[in-house]
């Protein structure tokens, strides 16, 4: 996972120091540590350190350092020689001290039962703790198992106190992401006891062994250092008392030691490039054995507590060449005076004094002649890569700004196989679809090529029809289903033809009064009349209908004779649902007003009327009718609701509710109760409030007040939308770019469809494109939009996606597609002519999705290429505003205007709970009788609140109106210790905040609870306020919760008890009127079987139910009985329909209960099927039955029928349909009033919890949504709640790939104005450009290195063309680097020569090939264990693992790698040398900025030119990296990037490197050979028992494995036949440019590969054409049995 953007957000997380060092000192160019380097270069050691965390800074983690000393052995390497330890012993040290000068938090802690660490944790709860896995333990290194399990030991008791574990080791840090395998965390309080106890003791054991390696002087007393001199001194002296009497070298080496030490501060950074000179065995074995590692030691126990970098700084090879440069024979002042000056030499002679080292001569005859080697001559690396030249009208403005003067190389571009005779430079030319050879992309009128169409036959024709009216009803019934949960259909809109359409509204509504002003004409006022008198005579048809004018015929005098109040209650809710009748504002008023009435007196009737919970409820009833009618009232109803108002206890609220009245006035039709006396007092006491009105209001009101925003009628739309709702609107009318960020439920889905209506209606050609990020959703909006819009006979929408099209995307207006396919259609040049013209709008639904790492960059590349005014659509933007300074300047440079609309209110409150886990489970005898167990506890927002949990609040932080209300009176209570004056307290009280009273809106809550916000924002902050803080969680904390033991809340609980307490869970919200709900899990099987277990919980209890039911029993027999009567009733009903004089006449239908029943149906008190939706039973039924014919299995089909349904990707299609919620909840309408997450996970992110708990109470459906956490620990709650969104950020936007497409682009278009535009946007304004040049030049660089691969992959012309195998490269875009690889191999001949054997081993040997290009898939360890394995393959006829390549193949692999690294290395080395000046000195230290001098008088004297003379020349690696001796020579693209001198930033992770196709050697990785098992058994069942591939994914991966095969083959084909044609039209320079275009295919439209005619061009030899029929044998093959398997 990105451990930032994804995971952790802005929550502190910890680096485990050890794990740190240890990734620093094990980098093989450090010399540091190391057993065949003597060297300690401590210089590049602190420049890869400060590289490391700089790359943790420059992405805004919030992070500290901690040091486990238990742990130190993992970076001494404890058990190597003592050189190696010591050296990386005095490392650990210094870095350390580096951390503290680089102002980074550290801490150091023994163990984890340090009281340090415990205090810590839990103050401060770092989310994770990011440190190494302990690695595998390597034959003949000493004592790194007992490491290895010491540290392992360490992570497992990390995960189960609760903290996830991120893995240092292998994370990528790339763009702006960094990628790390993440150990999800587990409390476990028995966590020792479930492992072996013999594992922990030989922990101990291990500990004890690796101390007992430590070396002795480690133990000694440090010695305190003030400065530099003093730490040189301290140490040296411990090394003289050290020294052995007959060792004659110790005080020279050490005085040597001590003057490098002195002028090691004045030296430049550039002189200290050096390699390590050579010494004898018996100096070099007196070095590493005696000399350096007791100076090492002594140099640690002497260090500085709070050093500087030039405190510390120790440089081993000046030290060496020193040691080098000094006469071997005597050791003198006068000597070191010559070599070092003057001045540095008096400062050694003081040291030297203070050591006993006056006038000192020394002698060590070991470094003689025998014991020296000459000097090392400067070295330069000379790249024989030069840049190629090139040269574009469009690409050059940018290609100058990186400035490279390129000249021809040595080295010609590559040649190879597929050139024909007609040989290089073959301009591509591909107008076909991908995977229908033959078809052109166009009609020839619109410019396209002659080709074969494919006719179909009466049968195939058919058989198509029948397959698209069956999706066309499934779109219908799917549209029902999304949007008539409240009973209510979609009105369709009927927009005529172009001509006879007047266009949509474009103007904001006028002022009402505006048509005062206009004199009426005579015919207007006829009008009116007639429409008066008809106004008239409908309300006299109502009010006889209603009253019935006396008679007893009246809806209301029937009502009066029904026998209950309560049936009175239900039949007049009936009518007031009698939209046709219910059409006059005052016969609605009448009616609601006879409704309060009831309800009324419902009240005075109630056997509770004294309870506080019945008066609530009561009051809440009229309150939310009165308001309901507030609007539609006469000055009558008006007194009558005031009366009503006042005996509730609201007099003072009348006014604002109320008002004057705005109809008509009339007598009541019927006596209203009486509730309010003369006198003023309420008839009924018990009706009157005993609180403050504004106290009730927040405490029982909140979720049914007003939650308008301003809102005002606009002819625009068909409700009255808000002003951020009328914003959108007005920019839309003015065609300008929008960025809509709101929350999910605050109504931003009318958007979308007004921006369609408008483009339907402004012609006929114009083009909309609906853009979202997943499948699901796509179907979804094209269900909407074909049951929305009608216009003209045809369709006027599409879909295309990768698996499938409906209708025609080039001839419909509205588009709907996911972003891959939009790309492709954007960068195709031949759309560029006839169809990117009339785009008129995209919409980019669910925007944020351009920060995911998967498909992000594709979201970018959108955004870059739209030539047309974008809508994006988002609720959970992280950083909006950074975000659209970029997305405002892309539209700018497109030249289209653009605006920002924030919007960050819900309109439904999200009220969240916490299943609080119990283990008494009470029986379960259905539904009906089901209590609530009460285990659903409220979880106050200000609850979640903590101080280890610090940082500001999120914007989403919310109130409601009772939270607002029970916080105040925490703060109320608390009084003065609150931090808060009796005088501030008192303003917060509601019935002052709210003066004058009125009755409260939305827009009142919201002022007063940003208002407190403020107040708990304030307290956070303040660390005296910590207490006072606990003490208002406390008040806050539900009473449950807080008596609830620590395990309940801490520790998850196991899978067992998660499943089965979710039955109990669910039937605990269907008590509560809180169904349907989404249970999400992260985790496909889990959501599998947390619906199995629901429904095996249901079934069973229906057993035992209808085993001992009475009333089971005898409606059982009741129904035998009827069915024994069957043939009397048909006799019956023969005879009946015989006497029938009107044969007309319809059948009646038998309405008896028996005649629908069936005892196999769940019933209905084991069922949550039919709550809250408008699918029927029969409609259910038939769809079930086609799902019969599909891969669902039984269980799914049987959970339906319960109302229990699963989605994930994995299940069958039909399935997902049927049951359609959305994957991960990307924005489907899939309106729910409870969302559940079930149990915790690392994918349960805060993007996540958002989109998710967004699903809950959306607009129009609740007025409150609930999420639920069950099995997720209470502080995991507080994190998730309190989380923050991630900011959206930038992705590297370039491919190699790309870059060809690119050009393809300009080609083919012939450098159109659209393709200039889209070239130059993505070229200038990636995101990862705004604000940094790093990221500007990062892109620029890129460019250049890629053309200048393409060049020599003659896949570019010099002109910029796209060549010879540019097709498949293009096509296989999403497969890069793959395709690449790919295609050198196919130009390198040896496909050929695989394809030249007999046909079986040519098919096999090259579908081998392509299995490790394509479709790969690792396999785990545990699976390729030879245990494990030779079951399954004895079982099976899978062979499981993938064969290794053929050595030619693997060769030619390496080769063409090498000549990437090359031509990289060779652009880097061309930049670098050409602009040395301009890049400057790179002698700053990365993270902390410190300048190493650059010059010095030291250079003027002797050593100093000795330095100079043998220092490392280098263009591209750092200085500090050539301190341990590296020059411009790089193992890999990744070593090339992570240590480029400063100025050159190039990026590596797009560089198309062919490193991860196989391995460098047998342990490394398998692959799983599922692709070539299932090419030669064809067994489903294989793949998924052996092969492990998830039976919900064997579709898609073959699916798109044999896209590949199919995108091959017609490529290989357009190439044959354009080089042929070229070859007979040499003479022909009219071709056209080599527009190579890109199409997908539905493999469901009949179309197949094996029948496309493809005969032999002419001029194409034997080799080539057998490459090709190879080829087609294999992708014929293939799509064989891929039909076969779902046929």
């Amino acid at each position: 996972m990105d451990i930032i953007g994804d995971y952790a957000g802005d929550e502190l997380f910890l680096l485990e120091g050890d794990s740190l060092l240890s990734g620093i000192l094990d980098d093989p160019l450090l010399a540091v540590g190391k057993e065949d380097d003597v060297s300690f270069q401590y210089l590049h050691a602190r420049y890869s350190f400060e590289r490391t965390l700089k790359e943790y800074v420059k992405r805004n983690a919030v992070f500290e350092v901690a040091f486990f000393e238990d742990l130190r052995h993992m970076s001494y390497h404890t058990g190597s020689s003592d050189f190696v330890l010591a050296s990386r012993c005095l490392t650990r040290t210094y870095l350390k001290a580096a951390v503290k000068e680089l102002r980074i938090p550290l801490h150091t802690f023994q163990n984890l039962n340090d009281p340090d660490w415990l205090r810590f944790a839990m103050d401060r709860k770092p989310m994770f703790i990011m440190t190494d896995d302990g690695g595998s333990a390597q034959a003949g290194e000493r004592l790194q198992a007992e490491t290895a399990l010491n540290q392992r030991l360490f992570v497992y008791e990390i995960l189960t106190s609760g903290i996830a574990v991120a893995l240092m080791r292998g994370a990528v840090f790339k763009d702006t992401k960094i990628f790390s395998f993440i150990y999800e965390q587990r409390r476990m309080s028995n966590n020792r006891s479930i492992i072996d106890p013999r594992i922990w003791r030989a922990r101990g054991c291990a500990v004890v062994c690796l101390n007992a390696k430590l070396p002795p002087l480690l133990s000694n007393i440090r010695t305190t250092s003030e400065n530099r001199t003093e730490w040189l001194l301290n140490a040296a002296r411990a090394v003289l008392a050290g020294v052995d009497p007959g060792d004659s070298l110790a005080r020279p080496f050490l005085y040597i030691f001590l003057a490098h030490g002195v002028i090691l501060d004045t030296l430049p950074v550039s002189v200290r490039a050096q390699r390590l000179p050579t010494f004898s065995s018996e100096v070099e074995g007196y070095l590493r054995n005696k000399f350096l590692p007791s100076l090492f030691i002594s140099l640690e126990r002497s260090f500085p507590d709070m050093p500087t970098f030039r405190d510390v700084d120790l440089d081993g090879r000046v030290f060496f060449h020193l040691l080098k440069a000094i006469p071997p024979q005597s050791l003198t002042t006068e000597v070191m005076s010559d070599l070092i000056g003057l001045e540095h030499t008096s400062k050694l002679a003081e040291m030297g004094n203070a050591l006993g080292m006056d006038n000192a001569v020394f002698s060590y005859p070991l470094l003689g002649p025998r014991g020296l080697v000459g000097l090392l001559p400067s070295h330069t690396d000379q790249n024989d890569f030069r840049v190629l030249p090139f040269s574009h009208p469009v690409l050059d403005e940018y290609l100058s700004q990186v400035q490279i003067n390129a000249a021809p190389s040595s080295f010609p571009p590559e040649s190879g196989r597929f050139d024909l005779d007609s040989g290089l430079g073959k301009v591509f030319k591909d107008n076909m679809h991908w995977h229908r050879p033959g078809r052109p992309i166009l009609p020839k009128h619109l410019g396209g090529e002659d080709g074969k169409i494919q006719t179909l036959d009466s049968k195939a024709r058919a058989r198509v029809l029948r397959a698209d009216q069956r999706f066309q009803a499934g779109l219908k019934l799917q549209a029902q289903s999304l949007t008539g949960a409240l009973g209510k259909r979609l009105e369709p809109i009927t927009i005529p033809l172009h001509g006879k359409a007047t266009d949509i509204a474009t103007t904001k509504p006028r002022p009402v009064h505006a048509a005062a002003s206009k004199k009426v004409t005579s015919r207007e006022e006829t009008r009116r009349q007639v429409q008066t008198k008809r106004q008239t005579k409908k309300q006299a048809s109502d009010l006889e209908w209603w009253s019935g004018k006396g008679t007893n015929e009246g809806e209301l005098w029937k009502l009066s004779r029904l026998p209950s109040l309560h049936s009175r209650i239900q039949k007049t809710d009936l009518l007031l649902r009698n939209r046709t009748r219910m059409a006059e504002n005052w016969l609605v008023g009448e009616v609601q007003l006879y409704r309060l009435d009831l309800e009324l007196r419902a009240w005075i009737d109630h056997p509770t009327r004294d309870s506080v919970s019945t008066q609530d409820r009561y009051r809440v009833s009229v309150l939310r009718m009165i308001k309901d009618q507030s609007t539609r009232a006469t000055p009558t109803v008006i007194r009558v609701l005031s009366s009503v108002l006042s005996a509730l206890g609201f007099p003072t609220v009348t006014a604002s509710l109320l008002g004057a009245g705005n109809l008509p006035d009339h007598d009541l039709t019927f006596e209203f109760i009486k509730v309010l006396k003369k006198s003023g007092s309420s008839v009924y006491p018990f009706m009157k409030i005993t609180e403050p009105p504004m106290h009730w209001l927040l405490r029982c009101f909140g979720e049914y007040m007003d939650r308008s925003l301003d809102s005002a009628p606009d002819p625009r739309v068909q409700f009255d939308p808000d002003r951020w709702q009328r914003e959108v609107l007005d920019n839309l009318d003015e065609e300008a770019s929008v960025l809509v960020v709101a929350p999910t439920s605050a109504g931003k889905t009318f958007i979308s469809y007004y921006a369609m209506e408008r483009v339907l209606r402004s012609s006929d050609d114009g083009v909309l494109v609906y853009v979202a990020p997943t499948k699901a959703l796509v179907t979804q909006i094209a269900a909407e939009v074909s049951v929305r819009f009608q216009k003209g006979q045809r369709s006027c929408w599409a879909i295309h996606t990768r698996d499938y099209r409906i209708h025609d995307p080039q001839k419909c207006q509205i588009l709907i597609t996911v972003p891959e396919i939009l790309a492709i259609m954007l960068l195709s040049p031949t759309l560029a002519r006839v169809w990117t013209p009339r785009l008129k709008r995209i919409i980019l639904d669910e925007i944020h999705s351009i920060g995911q790492e998967v498909g992000g960059a594709i979201w970018e590349q959108l955004l870059l290429l739209a030539p047309c005014p974008v809508i994006g659509l988002s609720a959970t933007v992280g950083n909006p505003e950074k975000f659209n300074t970029w997305l405002s300047s892309v539209q700018a440079a497109h030249h289209f205007k653009h605006r920002f609309i924030y919007h960050e209110h819900r309109y439904s409150h999200l009220r969240k709970y916490f299943y609080l886990r119990s283990a008494a489970q009470a029986p379960f005898t259905g539904l009906r009788q089901h209590k609530p167990t009460g285990r659903l506890r409220f979880l106050h927002p200000v609850s979640m609140l903590s101080s280890a949990i610090g940082g500001a609040l999120p914007p989403d932080f919310t109130l409601e109106a009772r939270d607002c209300l029970t916080l105040f009176q925490a703060l109320r209570k608390l009084g003065d210790t609150a931090g808060i004056t009796e005088d501030d307290l008192g303003k917060l009280d509601p019935t002052k905040f709210f003066d004058p009273p009125t009755f409260l809106k939305q827009q009142h809550i919201l002022r007063y609870e940003q208002t407190l916000i403020r107040v708990i924002s304030k307290l956070r902050e303040m660390p005296a306020s910590h207490e006072t803080l606990q003490e208002i969680v406390h008040q806050l904390t539900d009473d449950e919760i807080y008596k609830a033991p620590d395990d309940l809340l801490s520790i998850a609980p196991e899978i067992t008890e998660l499943e089965g307490s979710l039955p109990h869970l669910v039937s605990d919200l269907y008590a509560e009127g809180d169904l349907p709900a989404l249970v999400f899990s992260f985790n496909r099987h889990q959501c599998e079987t947390h619906a199995q277990k629901i429904h095996s919980f249901l079934e069973e209890a229906e057993e035992i139910w209808r085993t001992t039911s009475p009333e089971w029993q005898s409606k059982l027999q009741a129904w035998e009985v009827y069915k024994s009567k069957a043939k009397d009733r048909e006799r019956i009903k023969e005879r009946i329909q015989r006497q029938r004089k009107d044969e007309d006449d319809g059948v009646q239908q038998d309405t008896a209960w028996e005649s629908s029943f069936d005892p196999s149906a769940p019933s209905p008190e084991f069922s949550f099927a039919g709550i809250k939706t408008s699918y029927d039973k029969t409609s259910l039924e038939s769809d079930l039955r086609d799902l019969r014919w599909t891969s669902t299995p039984d269980w799914a089909i049987a959970a339906i029928r319960r109302g229990i349904a699963v989605h994930h990707s994995g299940m069958n299609r039909k399935y997902r349909n049927l049951v359609e919620t959305g994957t991960l909840a990307l924005g489907i309408n899939a309106p729910c009033k409870t969302v559940v997450f079930s149990g915790d996970t690392t994918y349960l992110t805060a993007l996540q919890y958002r989109q998710a708990a967004g699903r809950a109470g959306r607009r129009g459906f609740d007025l409150l949504g609930k999420v639920v956490f069950h099995g997720i620990t209470l502080d995991r709650v507080q994190r998730l709640v309190l989380s923050r969104l991630p900011p959206i950020s930038g992705q590297f936007p370039l491919s190699t790939t790309l870059c060809l497409r690119l050009f393809n682009l300009l080609a083919g278009s012939q450098n159109a104005e659209y393709a200039v535009t889209a070239v130059s946007t993505i070229l200038s304004l990636p995101q990862i450009s705004i604000g940094s040049e790093i990221g500007r030049l990062e892109l620029l660089h890129h460019l250049r290195f890629s053309i200048d691969y393409l060049l020599r992959a003659q896949l570019l012309s010099s002109d910029g063309q796209p060549l010879n195998l540019a097709g498949i490269v293009t096509h296989l875009y999403y497969q890069e680097p793959n395709n690449l690889a790919f295609v050198a191999l196919l130009r390198s001949g040896v496909i050929h020569r695989i394809c030249d054997q007999s046909q079986g081993k040519a098919a096999r040997d090259l579908m081998l090939v392509l299995c490790y290009m394509f479709g790969r898939r690792l396999l785990p360890r545990s699976a390729v264990n030879e245990e494990n394995l030779r079951p399954l393959v004895k079982r099976y006829p899978s062979m499981i693992v993938l064969p290794p390549l053929p050595k030619a193949v693997e060769y030619m692999l390496n080769k063409h790698d090498s000549l990437i690294l090359r031509v990289f290395t060779g652009y880097a080395w061309t930049y670098a040398s050409q602009n040395a000046t301009n890049l400057g000195s790179d002698d700053q230290l990365p993270l902390s900025g410190i300048q190493v001098p650059v010059t010095s008088s030291l250079m003027d004297w002797e050593f100093g030119r000795i330095l100079r003379s043998t220092a490392l020349t280098t263009f591209i690696c750092s200085k500090f990296v050539s301190n341990s001796g590296h020059t411009d020579s790089f193992g890999s693209i990744e070593e090339l990037c992570r240590n480029a001198r400063q100025g050159i930033h190039m990026n590596g992770h797009p560089i198309p490197s062919m490193n991860n196709i196989f391995a460098d050697n047998e342990s490394a990785f398998k692959l799983n050979a599922y692709l070539l098992d299932f090419y030669t058994h064809g067994q489903v069942e294989s793949l998924v028992l052996a092969n492990g591939i998830r039976r919900g994914d064997v579709w898609y991966f073959l699916q798109d494995f044999l896209f590949t095969l199919l995108t091959i083959k017609t490529s290989l084909q357009e190439l044959l036949r354009t080089a042929a044609t070229q070859q007979a039209c040499a003479q022909d320079e009219t071709q056209d440019s080599g527009v190579l275009e890109i199409e997908e295919v539905d493999l469901d439209d009949g179309d197949s590969v094996h029948d496309d005619g493809f005969t032999r061009p002419r001029g194409v030899d034997n080799a080539d054409w057998k490459v090709y029929e190879v080829f087609s044998s294999v992708a014929t093959d293939f799509e064989a049995k891929f039909r076969k398997m779902w046929a």
